[in-house]
């Protein structure tokens, strides 16, 4: 259990600072057309989900003692 929860943590940070990313560039669009808006919102979806595998991937695969130099 304690595994799963880490891993849902590290997922949802790495989605929230991809989130917070994504506000801030919606913030500045605010002008724009909604196509604009749809390719940012696009855009943090991928970059979240992406955001999470690569946390998750260096946390399971690359340890300290596999990889030193990767820390």
């Amino acid at each position: 259990m304690r595994d799963l929860l880490l891993i849902f943590g590290a997922a949802l940070a790495g989605a929230l600072a991809v989130g917070g990313l994504g506000a801030a560039a919606l913030r500045l669009l605010g002008g724009r057309s909604i196509m604009a808006h749809i390719w940012v919102l696009i855009a943090v979806t991928v970059g979240s989900v992406t955001a999470g595998v690569v946390v998750i991937a260096r946390a399971m695969f690359l340890s300290p003692t596999t990889c030193g130099w990767c820390w």
